[in-house]
């Protein structure tokens, strides 16, 4: 398996979701592991969430 910096999955990421493909699609097009693929999406999202994102009423 090739290792990826973050930027390289964020870009991989960006890809899928304007390709408009599923990620299983994507995945087998582009010979990345499916189950990685979404775990790295999911720790990215994760990390790049604001803590604060309520706002005060």
């Amino acid at each position: 398996m090739k290792r990826r910096s973050q930027e390289e999955w964020q870009r991989l990421i960006q890809q899928q979701l304007d390709s408009g493909l599923k990620a299983s699609q994507f995945c087998k097009e582009h010979g990345l592991c499916e189950k990685y693929f979404s775990t790295v999406k999911y720790k990215l999202k994760q990390k790049t969430a604001s803590p604060n994102s309520f706002q005060r009423v």
